[in-house]
């Protein structure tokens, strides 16, 4: 699980110059949008990526229309792509 601390350091050691996100590394959807607020603050972009299915694909849908304003990439999601061959 990536920390908001873990990600704070990542951005003042310049590592970092557009935040990943997706619902479970946060710890959840609440810290999910605290990242994206976090990162909105310090000037940075952030993309929304996973590859869910189901309730985790409307939970990162969810959170890219809250903060759609404001992520400055697109939003990706793959999860049928993973059973496109199944």
């Amino acid at each position: 699980m990536l920390l908001l601390t873990d990600f704070t350091a990542l951005v003042e050691l310049g590592a970092v110059g557009v935040l990943g996100v997706n619902t479970e590394r946060p710890g959840g959807i609440t810290q999910a949008l605290a990242a994206i607020d976090m990162r909105r603050f310090r000037g940075m972009g952030t993309v929304l990526h996973n590859q869910p299915l189901g309730i985790a694909s409307a939970a990162q849908v969810h959170i890219g229309a809250v903060r759609a304003g404001v992520l400055g990439h697109a939003m990706e999601l793959f999860g049928h792509v993973m059973l496109e061959d199944t």
